[in-house]
């Protein structure tokens, strides 16, 4: 009872800010980085919301919605990585894992 009301109050302002980190390391080195997203909702019904929560979709989230499901419904836009609200930003993470290889090769160069 209490998330669902957090669910049809506080969690659907009309913009959010997604952030999501990444971090890899090694046994010589760490890299991270932040992702930030702006989500912007469409203005939400109480039955959108009262549908929504019925469906169960909300309740495992982060934010109480789940882009890639029914509560991509609600976005009306969003400014940044959809993959980062979804969970794991793809892109960026594909460049940090490529820097970190490009220096742990760098470095096992010069150790070797």
């Amino acid at each position: 009872p209490a998330r669902v009301a957090r669910v049809r109050g506080a969690e659907y302002k009309r913009q959010q800010q997604v952030m999501t980190a990444v971090a890899l390391a090694d046994s010589q080195q760490t890299l991270d980085c932040l992702v930030v997203t702006e989500v912007t909702f469409r203005t939400l019904s109480a039955q959108d919301i009262t549908g929504y929560v019925a469906s169960g979709e909300p309740l495992d989230k982060a934010g109480a919605y789940g882009i890639q499901g029914r509560g991509g419904c609600f976005v009306r836009k969003i400014n940044g990585s959809y993959h980062a609200v979804v969970g794991l930003p793809l892109v960026e993470t594909y460049e940090l894992l490529s820097h970190f290889n490009a220096l742990r090769d760098k470095r096992d160069k010069h150790a070797g």
